[in-house]
C-alpha cells in the first residue's frame, strides 16, 4: 500500500514512546581524530572543541647572523625558547636547514642535566621555563664567498590535545667567506729553485775566484773586498 492510503507514520505507539526531534542546541559530532586543524575531540560530547591559542612561546632572537671564516668547518650558535603561556607545551625541530647540526639542550628547571638534541626530540616546556638549544652551522654543501640565509622553525603542541599547534621560528643568516687568492705559482716553483741554484752556484764560484786571484794586479785594483759584496749582493737578490 501507498504512504496515502496508509497515512502519515505514528510516531506515539500505544503512548509510550516519543520521538521528539525538536533541538535546542545542535551539536557538531566527529569521530575521534577527526576534526580539522587547531581543533580537537571533546572525549565526552565527540564534538570539536576549539584549542587554546598557543601565542606566547617564542625564541629570543627572530634573526641570527652567523659567519664562518674561510679556515672553519663549522661555527656555534644558541637559541633561547621560552613558554610565556599558562599551561606547558611541548616542543620539536620541524623546519631544519641540512647544514644546521642540532647538539644539545637544557632547561632552565634543571640547567646542570645538558641533554644531546636531535630532529625528533621533544623538548618539554612548564609554563614560564625556558630552554637553550645549542647548534652547529656546517659549511659542507655550502658555497664560499656566499651568504645563505633560511628558517629554522619548531612545533608547539599541547600534550593532551596534539592537533593543538603552533610554531617558533628564527631566521639564520650564514655569511661563508670566500677562499683567500694565495697566488701560488704551483709548479713554477721548480724552475724558480732551479735558476736560484744556477745563480748561487755562479756567486760562490766568482767569489771563490777572487779570493784566490786577490793578489793580482787586476784583481787589487777592483778591490777584492768590493767584489766580494757584489757577489754576496747577488746571492740575496738571487734568493728573494
Amino acid at each position: 500500500p501507498s504512504l496515502a492510503d496508509t497515512g502519515p507514520y505514528t510516531l506515539v505507539i500505544e503512548g509510550r514512546l516519543v520521538n521528539d526531534v525538536s533541538a535546542e542546541q545542535t551539536w557538531k559530532l566527529s569521530r575521534s581524530g577527526s576534526c580539522p586543524a587547531n581543533y580537537y575531540s571533546d572525549p565526552e560530547g565527540f564534538g570539536c572543541i576549539a584549542c587554546a591559542g598557543i601565542q606566547n612561546v617564542e625564541l629570543s632572537d627572530g634573526k641570527i647572523g652567523l659567519r664562518l671564516a674561510s679556515d672553519m668547518t663549522s661555527t656555534e650558535g644558541r637559541l633561547l625558547l621560552t613558554n610565556r603561556e599558562l599551561f606547558g607545551v611541548l616542543v620539536s625541530p620541524q623546519n631544519i636547514p641540512p647544514w644546521v647540526d642540532l647538539t644539545s639542550v637544557s632547561r632552565s628547571s634543571d640547567s646542570d642535566n645538558v641533554l644531546e638534541l636531535n630532529r625528533d626530540t621533544i623538548i618539554p616546556l612548564e609554563p614560564g621555563e625556558s630552554a637553550a638549544i645549542d647548534f652547529n652551522v656546517l659549511k659542507t654543501g655550502l658555497e664560499s664567498g656566499r651568504t645563505v640565509q633560511s628558517t629554522a622553525s619548531f612545533l608547539v603542541s599541547l600534550g593532551a590535545e596534539p592537533t593543538c599547534q603552533g610554531d617558533a621560528s628564527v631566521e639564520l643568516e650564514v655569511v661563508i667567506e670566500p677562499e683567500p687568492e694565495m697566488n701560488y705559482l704551483g709548479d713554477l716553483r721548480i724552475y724558480g729553485y732551479v735558476l736560484f741554484s744556477i745563480v748561487l752556484l755562479a756567486t760562490f764560484a766568482c767569489g771563490v775566484w777572487v779570493f784566490v786571484q786577490r793578489k793580482k794586479r787586476v784583481v787589487r785594483v777592483m778591490q777584492p773586498l768590493f767584489l766580494g759584496l757584489i757577489c754576496v749582493g747577488v746571492a740575496v737578490m738571487s734568493s728573494s
